[in-house]
């Protein structure tokens, strides 16, 4: 849901987070936790397929199970 715009995956929860990397529209991801309130927006942990952890904010996650 990033309207082809890459999703940034950080290293905790926060804007001022390093970016680990970023995510490509449709990427699936594990939610490990959350939601964290910061920066105005509601951070999850997640992991992607690669076994990255980090975090990103909820308004660009999409339920798809």
């Amino acid at each position: 849901n990033t309207g082809g715009q890459v999703l940034r995956m950080r290293g905790a929860a926060g804007l001022n987070a390093p970016i680990l990397k970023g995510l490509s529209e449709g990427t699936e991801l594990e939610i490990l936790g959350g939601p964290t309130s910061m920066d105005g927006y509601e951070w999850f942990n997640v992991r992607d397929d690669t076994d990255t952890e980090g975090w990103v904010a909820g308004d660009w996650l999409v339920r798809v199970r």
